[in-house]
């Protein structure tokens, strides 16, 4: 009786693919735009209302868990709640000054008021 069959050859395989993958927090998913006004409504209430508790903002804008909560304000706004709330926003968190109108126009694109 003859021995086991021999297994092809193996074809070699192609090159893997050159396009980088991307990481994880590049990844968009539709959670972002709920979880982007969850957060800008908890930097508002810890802001606005410092005798609120952690536990009840987290629960005003729909975290049941304190440390969940904590862990994504961290992750969106760059900085734990409870600092946020002492210390304010971080400077790329904060919204940049109007742009400065030139004196003589009451409209930014418009030059010596003309129109």
């Amino acid at each position: 009786m003859p021995g086991p069959p021999e297994a092809p050859a193996a074809e070699p395989r192609p090159d893997p693919d050159p396009r980088p993958i991307p990481a994880r927090d590049q990844t968009p998913t539709c959670d972002q735009p709920l979880t982007r006004w969850r957060m800008e409504l908890a930097a508002a209430m810890l802001r606005d209302e410092p005798g609120r508790t952690l536990a009840e903002v987290a629960t005003a804008v729909g975290y049941s868990d304190e440390f969940a909560f904590a862990a994504a304000f961290r992750r969106e706004v760059g900085t734990p709640p409870g600092a946020y709330r002492t210390a304010g926003p971080p400077p790329a968190h904060r919204r940049p000054a109007p742009p400065a109108r030139h004196p003589a126009s009451p409209h930014p694109r418009r030059r010596g008021g003309e129109l």
